[in-house]
């Protein structure tokens, strides 16, 4: 074949010359006005976004906007676009030729289009991941991505919708539906801003959704509805259990601005005409926080709930500079609520209150808990204000009222004021009238009132009142017909002489507590020493106050002629204190107890004749806990020994395949070892069911799509979400959905618990609160012939209930080997 560039060249074009081609392997010359007329209709479609028939196999073809001007062949059933607007921008994503019937139109140009080529019907694939974007929200402030997203949302395919690195302007509301997840990368790269209106609306919202969730992005509400009526108010992420019931829904690391009102909001629907109350159920708001909202997080109605890690901001400078919402309360709980659950959330700033369980209508609220909470309001209301209710002549509660080593200060108010409750308090601080001495306020430290029982476990209560003024310091105050019990802690009231006053009205003491001052007359136990009301005593595993009792030594001893003081009738079935250096002895049947003091060495030891020495050591910051012959080390509870270590030192468990390493709710942390785990997998143990079924197989690459990249949460309030590191795997409720949706399991619950399973990697574990005793030395001077007595004077919650699940990646790891392999 001739060279073209052997052929003569074209200098001008008339239209007469002609252009050196090459067809079918020929070289030939063509007249220039012929292959004009070939070629300006082709460029001018291929400018306007028609790139012709894409042959056999599509790939990438175009943007959006051009690929649904093409047309395409009839053996093309997949393509992708490489881009929304332009190629690059974000909007690439794959197309599957429709063949089915009508389409709804909303989702015209959002998940589905027509290809104005040839007539065809393209579908958004559903093997992928989809992001906004791709649906025609690519952010800013010239597109309403709510009705988009809105579309993109109700798309069959799509299960998760991921907003990306964008900021996205709505107006109306986004509605997820059930089932669904609405995610961004993170709070800071992912936005939603409500375009303002004085309308009633909750922005982002969920009705009776079923294990859905919401995640990584924050929420700006724009301050919509400033200044109007309450009607026009506009809320930020609503849960509502509306027609059904509500379950499951996960709300992380959210976060929402300039609510004006709830940021938060979790209701299900009872009263007036509703025959059957609604329930919410298993719903989860973790690590989400509230700024400048008129209510930081509101639940009502038959709802069962945990915040966890949740931050309200109420300061009266806003973030932005813009105009201040009065903040309500920062946590707001009415209704017939079955069971809200605070864990270490936290609340600052100026508000109406810092948290506020109420009655407002005909039901009481049937359990509040705060766990580990810290709220503190900078205006003159109480920090938790509980308040009951007498309705049409029937009282409504606030039934049950946890409050677990919290901190509720208030700088010009009353601590907590309790009302209409029946609430325990274990330990915490509670302080009212924190700014006091600057002239700005009084308040108790705990303020009870009509109808309330209370009891209040080792608690620390300060109550202030300005000392140049005129009112009165009340650390604890029971007022009208409150029943109030104080077992232990300590109460201080500060405030004008005369004024400061420990305990206000009737409270029965049931066990000692440190009052500053000491009531005269009061029914308060005094003691001579004591730590502050919320010190840990390990020995007694509680957190009462730890009491030093002194008794003089002469009435519970004697001396001998050493000048040695004698406990017992005699030195040989006594207890012999000796000097410093000297040991101290308990001599009989050959056993003895040595405990000493040398070469800087302390040591404690048991032994006797022939049996070998046990001993507990410390020495140059080191402990010691042994056997000095070559025994082994036994670790036992009950009288049964659990674990043994040997005299050749390994670790062993006493019985086989019985005891684990930590549990499902306290896990240990690393495990470093020097070469990989060994899991006994012998034949002879096992029988063997055999190769994978079609629906395990197609289970396991459904799972395959699930696997992504993930940061630990706890990891992220330690190191912030740039240092916390990533991981790989997989989410454990989203495997067990999806072997459920392939028959192969039961689904989960509306509580979120699963059901039963044959497959060992789905593992799910739950536990009951776990309570100790609390202990508390018997006071008075000794009696003869008695031992030391400790009473039992309540339960502390060391373990909260709860349940989580979780994966053996080894097992699941070879089940989706199989699956890709086989």
């Amino acid at each position: 074949m001739a060279k073209i560039s052997a052929l003569p060249v074209m200098t001008v074009s008339d239209g007469t010359e002609t252009v050196p081609v090459v067809k079918g392997g020929r070289a030939a010359k063509v007249a220039f006005s012929a292959l004009a007329r070939l070629m300006v209709p082709f460029l001018a479609n291929w400018y306007k976004g028609d790139r012709g028939d894409p042959g056999g196999d599509a790939g990438q073809v175009a943007p959006f906007t051009l690929a649904k001007t093409m047309s395409y062949k009839a053996g093309i059933n997949r393509m992708r676009t490489t881009g929304r607007l332009v190629d690059g921008d974000g909007g690439g994503a794959m197309y599957d030729r429709w063949a089915g019937g009508a389409l709804p139109s909303a989702g015209r140009d959002v998940w589905w289009f027509t290809a104005t080529g040839d007539n065809s019907a393209w579908v958004l694939s559903p093997d992928q991941l989809f992001f906004a974007s791709q649906f025609g929200a690519t952010g800013g402030d010239a597109i309403d991505a709510g009705p988009i997203l809105n579309a993109a949302l109700n798309a069959p395919m799509v299960q998760t919708i991921n907003l990306g690195p964008l900021t996205h302007f709505f107006s109306g509301q986004i509605i997820k539906p059930s089932g669904k997840a609405l995610i961004g990368v993170s709070r800071s790269a992912s936005w939603l801003k409500a375009i303002p209106a004085f309308v009633a609306r909750q922005c982002v919202y969920t009705i009776d959704d079923v294990n859905g969730r919401f995640a990584d992005f924050s929420l700006d509400v724009q301050r919509s509805g400033l200044g109007g009526t309450n009607a026009q108010r506009s809320s930020g992420l609503t849960i509502r259990a509306q027609n059904a019931d509500g379950f499951g829904t996960i709300v992380e690391r959210v976060d929402v601005y300039n609510a004006t009102g709830y940021a938060h909001y979790d209701s299900a629907d009872y009263g007036g005409s509703l025959a059957t109350p609604r329930k919410l159920r298993g719903i989860v708001r973790r690590q989400c926080r509230a700024f400048n909202s008129q209510v930081g997080f509101e639940s009502t109605g038959d709802t069962s709930i945990k915040t966890i890690d949740c931050d309200v901001e109420a300061s009266t400078v806003t973030w932005d500079g813009g105009s201040l919402v009065p903040t309500e309360a920062m946590y707001h709980e009415y209704g017939p609520i079955a069971h809200v659950h605070r864990i270490r959330c936290r609340g600052y700033g100026q508000a109406g209150a810092g948290a506020l369980p109420a009655v407002v209508d005909p039901f009481s609220l049937r359990r509040v808990t705060y766990d580990e909470c810290d709220i503190e309001v900078t205006s003159g209301v109480p920090a938790l204000v509980v308040n009951g209710q007498v309705i049409n002549g029937v009282e409504y509660r606030v039934q049950n009222l946890q409050i677990i080593n919290c901190r509720f200060v208030s700088a010009n108010g009353g601590g907590t004021s309790l009302n209409g409750t029946t609430a325990t308090i274990r330990g915490g601080t509670f302080i009212g009238g924190a700014s006091a001495s600057n002239g700005q306020g009084n308040g108790a430290g705990i303020d009870t009132s009509t109808n309330s029982v209370v009891d209040i476990y080792a608690a620390e209560v300060i109550g202030n009142a300005d000392p140049a003024g005129g009112g009165a310091a009340y650390g604890v105050n029971a007022q009208g017909n409150a029943v109030v019990r104080l077992h232990g802690g300590r109460v201080t009231a500060t405030g004008p002489a005369n004024l400061a006053i420990t305990l206000g009205g009737t409270i029965t003491v049931v066990s000692p507590a440190v009052l500053t001052p000491q009531p005269s007359g009061s029914s308060a136990t005094p003691v001579e020493k004591a730590d502050y009301a919320t010190s840990y005593v390990p020995a007694r595993k509680n957190s009462e106050p730890t009491v030093e009792r002194y008794v003089p030594l002469t009435e519970i001893a004697t001396r001998d002629g050493n000048n040695r003081f004698i406990l017992g009738l005699s030195i040989a079935s006594g207890i012999t204190f000796a000097t410093a250096l000297c040991p101290v002895n308990v001599l009989g049947s050959g056993r003895s107890f040595l405990v000493a003091n040398s070469n800087g060495n302390n040591y404690l030891e048991m032994g006797g004749q022939g049996s070998g020495t046990a001993y507990f050591r410390a020495y140059e910051g080191n402990m010691q806990v042994g056997n000095a012959f070559a025994g082994s080390l036994h670790l036992c509870t009950g009288a049964v020994n659990r674990w043994t270590v040997t005299s050749a030192g390994h670790l062993n468990p006493f019985v086989d395949n019985v005891y684990s390493v930590g549990t499902a709710a306290l896990r240990a942390s690393v495990i470093y070892a020097g070469t990989s785990l060994i899991n006994t997998s012998d034949e002879r143990e096992k029988t063997w069911r055999g190769a994978m079924t079609d629906a395990e197989r197609l289970a396991a690459k459904a799972i395959v799509a699930e696997l992504g990249f993930y940061q630990w949460n706890e990891s992220i309030i330690e190191k912030g979400e740039h240092d916390a590191r990533f991981h790989f795997g997989a989410r454990a409720q989203r495997v067990w959905s999806i072997m459920a949706e392939h028959g192969l399991v039961d689904p989960l619950d509306r509580d979120g618990r699963p059901g039963t399973t044959p497959y060992a990697f789905l593992c799910h574990d739950q536990w009951d609160d776990e309570y100790e005793d609390v202990m508390t030395e018997r006071f008075g001077p000794p009696q003869a012939d008695q031992a030391m007595e400790y009473v039992k004077t309540g339960e502390r919650l060391v373990l909260a209930a709860g349940d989580r699940f979780g994966l053996r990646e080894g097992q699941m790891t070879l089940f989706l080997l199989g699956a890709l392999l086989g």
